[in-house]
């Protein structure tokens, strides 16, 4: 059978075209409806390649993502839903969601609750007389689909070799230690972020938080520009032989302080980037020229946000072409925090940013550890 879902990976004109050409057959549009209709789809994949153990976590973050390409299970997917539910042969899990259902926080709630419910010693008893039995979905391919889907299987194929994915679970500490400095534990993990890309890059980088917005009817998110002259004074400092560990507490505090107040204000509608995007959007309908000054407040060279979450690893996938997108969690005792770029993207380096980050947690602990505040 061939693998339709892998026309849903094709940018939306060329899924478009291939969509209205599935529809002119009536066993096709009856399967497409029924897959419209349904709340989520599940995805038995096959098994992942066969990689080293150190390898594994990052090789099953990419198969949750993109599933690994036309020969993997790339088209066991549906990415049209929203919500797709993975389940592997050889016991990895996860799932694949859009933004366009809800945000990253409303869904790590609601995958913990599925976990938690899973862990419950006891079985229910579901009624199944209201049920339908399973149906098996039918495609009539047309050597016009085929040829989509060719083309679907190339793109993907490039894709998913383009996505530099890699995970890192950061077991050292957590919340726990630094909520006894009476340290943010989300203002702390961005100022290590910083310091690792101002190591790895040499230059201080824009960085964008997301936050909730749920305080506010049909809120979604809003973004906080997470750099500062107050940040960039702690990176800089931080490496110089010629400051005292009290100094740099000094503007680790200080910088953490304005992180905190810019969240707060985002969190109650009053993000500057999202009021900057607004009038970009608003130019772009009008057609009137937009200022030098928007495209360079609206740039980032990190998208980095907290999705505090029990599930696990939190692959996500990048937006823009030149920069890093990632995700963490703050847990009791470790740090899980996922980055992304593309490999054809020469200013990027996900390894090296990786590891700068563990090393910049490491040495911001042990600055800590070295002038403990009374």
């Amino acid at each position: 059978m061939e693998p339709v879902g892998i026309l849903t990976t094709l940018n939306r004109n060329s899924w478009y075209k291939s969509y209205v050409s599935l529809i002119k057959d009536d066993t096709n549009k009856e399967s497409l409806s029924a897959i419209e209709r349904s709340i989520f789809v599940v995805c038995l994949d096959g098994p992942m390649p066969k990689v080293s153990d150190e390898m594994y976590t990052n090789n099953a973050a990419c198969q949750i993502l993109h599933g690994g390409g036309s020969q993997s299970n790339s088209g066991n997917r549906w990415f049209d839903k929203p919500m797709q539910f993975i389940i592997g042969e050889d016991g990895e899990f996860g799932g694949n969601f859009s933004h366009s259902l809800a945000d990253g926080t409303v869904l790590g709630v609601f995958c913990d609750n599925v976990l938690a419910y899973m862990k419950k010693p006891e079985m229910m008893q579901t009624s199944m007389g209201s049920l339908s039995l399973p149906k098996k979905l039918h495609f009539n391919v047309t050597p016009e689909i085929k040829r989509d889907i060719e083309e679907a299987k190339q793109s993907m194929d490039l894709l998913a070799q383009d996505v530099d994915l890699k995970v890192l679970v950061f077991d050292h500490f957590g919340k726990n230690v630094l909520k006894a400095h009476r340290i943010s534990p989300d203002a702390f993990v961005q100022m290590a972020i910083q310091l690792a890309y101002y190591r790895v890059h040499h230059y201080f980088g824009a960085v964008q938080e997301s936050t909730s917005l749920r305080m506010f009817r049909y809120g979604r998110i809003a973004s906080v520009s997470a750099h500062s002259s107050a940040a960039f004074a702690f990176v800089k400092a931080f490496d110089d032989p010629g400051k005292q560990n009290t100094e740099k507490i000094d503007l680790l505090e200080k910088a953490m302080k304005v992180h905190t107040s810019s969240v707060h204000r985002a969190i109650n509608g009053q993000s500057f980037v999202d009021h900057i995007f607004g009038l970009k959007i608003q130019a772009d309908l009008e057609k009137i020229p937009i200022p030098d000054i928007f495209f360079k407040i609206l740039h980032f060279n990190v998208y980095a946000s907290q999705v505090t979450t029990k599930m696990g690893n939190l692959p996500v996938g990048c937006t823009n072409t030149d920069a890093y997108v990632s995700v963490y969690s703050v847990m009791s005792d470790y740090i899980t925090l996922a980055i992304s770029a593309f490999n054809t993207c020469k200013e990027t380096d996900v390894v090296q940013l990786i590891q700068a980050i563990k090393d910049a947690l490491l040495d911001m602990r042990t600055m800590l550890l070295q002038s403990p505040r009374v």
